[in-house]
C-alpha cells in the first residue's frame, strides 16, 4: 500500500514537473514568433518605403 502511494506522489510530481516545463516551452516559442513576426513586419514596412522612395 506504502508503495503506491509513492508511486502514485512521484508519478504527480512529474506530470507537474513536466507540465511546468510543456508551460515554459510554450512561452519560450510564443516569443520565438512574436520576435520573428516583428522582423517580418519590420522587413516588410522596409521594403514597402524603399519601393514608395524609388517610385
Amino acid at each position: 500500500m506504502m508503495i503506491a502511494i509513492i508511486t502514485l506522489h512521484k508519478i504527480n510530481n512529474w506530470l507537474i514537473l513536466s507540465f511546468q516545463l510543456g508551460l515554459l516551452l510554450l512561452n519560450e516559442a510564443k516569443g520565438e514568433v512574436v520576435q520573428v513576426t516583428k522582423t517580418y513586419m519590420l522587413s516588410t514596412c522596409r521594403h514597402i518605403s524603399n519601393l514608395f522612395l524609388i517610385w
